[in-house]
């Protein structure tokens, strides 16, 4: 972009001041044309050069009024300002490094420096802890794994993307941390970091909209729960910390199949004496099974009769919980043991279809046949590989009969060796059912 004409004005005159002789002559040449210019003007032309000249003044001084207004303005004058500065400097330590400490610390109380931004060090988790912390939120009783072909998740690891399954938490994440705790009490990790260790393809509790399959014994014990933890003092709508208030020990046989004479009195103690008002009236659900249909019903009664059905329920869901968590470490003890001569065998049901036809007439919709998918999936050991998935057709009116079993187990069996010990785990009801050896 080309300079306008006070630029390049402004460049000469800055040139011709770094030679001394040479911008003396230039000045006495231009007071000279400036006196002869005066000379030849008449009155009225001085005034007016004399006016504009006031003016250009006044703006110069404003302009370094504003430049001085931006500037702190001294309280003090000079002589003032160094006894001031004395006074202060008689009281600092002799040591200069101690003062300078001082005066930099006063500096930033006052805003004068910048204060520094304090580095929290923070003690590096183990390699072998974030491994375990991993493998907990992927455990059956931790997470729930999603079934369709659609549910997962994609993460780029290493530079590339893979794909993995959905699993979603089957308690919040204090919950969570309190169990990898009281799993692993010689470990230490706080609740923060236990939480940006979880798997991105481990979702949370709340964004599974629709749970189904519940175990009957769980969910009525935590009906009610939700019906007593507002007239009960520190009873939580928890099952874990419920389970905690019951038994001295919860990996404690003797505790959990109610034979521990300490345990006894737990619930009497911990919750019934501690309920507000027990003839006040409440609302409660429970699933109950009439004429082989499961429904949920509501019934109404006082807090101690809503109380003392759940004292009847306690001795048959902590051995429920006691048992189910048995067999759980056992199933996933022998899928990580599985052999040669060793076949986990998990089956479920799945889902129920309904066969159609194409241009059909309407009574036949009153008649249509049921079939079920039957599927099971087989961790095998080093020469059967990773596993292998079944899925036969049944039809609904047939219950799954040991013949399909027989089948499935023997299809899973036949590159294996002749005798094969084979763990059946049925998660209908969520136990180990069978143990089959071929």
């Amino acid at each position: 972009m080309p300079l306008t004409a006070a630029q390049r004005a402004k460049n000469y005159r800055y040139r011709l001041k770094q030679k001394t002789g040479k911008y003396n002559d230039f000045k006495r040449k231009d007071r000279e044309r400036k006196a002869k210019k005066r000379a030849s003007m008449t009155v009225k032309e001085k005034e007016i050069v004399v006016k504009h000249h006031r003016i250009a003044q006044q703006r110069y001084r404003e302009k370094l009024k504003q430049n001085n207004s931006n500037q702190p303005k001294s309280l003090y004058n000079k002589q003032t300002l160094a006894k001031a500065a004395k006074k202060v400097l008689r009281v600092l330590p002799t040591n200069p490094d101690k003062q300078h400490q001082i005066l930099t610390r006063v500096g930033q109380n006052l805003g004068l420096f910048p204060k520094p931004t304090p580095h929290r060090q923070q003690a590096s988790i183990p390699m072998d802890v974030i491994q375990k912390v991993q493998d907990f939120y992927k455990n059956d009783n931790i997470s729930w794994q999603a079934p369709g072909k659609r549910d997962y998740v994609t993460v780029r690891e290493n530079g590339t993307r893979v794909k993995y399954q959905k699993r979603f938490l089957l308690f919040n994440i204090r919950e969570v941390h309190q169990l990898f705790i009281q799993d692993n009490p010689g470990l230490s990790i706080g609740p923060s970091s236990f939480a940006k260790l979880r798997p991105k393809f481990v979702l949370s509790k709340n964004c599974l909209a629709h749970r189904v399959c519940v175990c009957i014994t769980h969910e009525n014990v935590s009906l009610l729960l939700e019906a007593l933890s507002k007239e009960v003092p520190g009873l939580a709508n928890n099952l874990n910390t419920f389970l905690s208030k019951l038994v001295c020990d919860q990996h404690e046989k003797s505790c959990m199949m109610s034979l521990c004479n300490t345990c006894r009195n737990k619930f009497t103690l911990n919750i019934l004496n501690k309920v507000i008002d027990k003839k006040k009236n409440i609302e409660w659900y429970q699933w109950s099974n009439t004429r082989g249909r499961a429904t949920k019903k509501v019934f109404s009664g006082s807090v101690l009769k809503c109380a003392k059905l759940l004292q009847s329920k306690v001795p048959h869901y902590i051995r429920h919980v006691y048992i189910k968590r048995k067999q759980s470490d056992y199933f996933e003890y022998m899928k990580i043991h599985a052999n040669d001569n060793t076949v986990i065998c998990q089956i479920d049901y799945a889902e129920n279809f309904s066969i159609g036809y194409q241009n059909q007439i309407q009574s036949a919709h009153w008649g249509k046949k049921l079939i079920s998918i039957f599927t099971a999936y087989a961790w095998m050991g080093g020469s059967g590989g990773d596993g292998q998935s079944f899925a036969p057709l049944i039809n609904q009116t047939k219950l799954i009969s040991d013949d399909m079993i027989k089948r499935l187990t023997n299809k899973g069996t036949s590159k294996l060796s002749e005798e094969v010990h084979v763990t059946l785990k049925d998660l209908k009801n969520g136990s180990i059912n069978n143990h089959v050896t071929c």
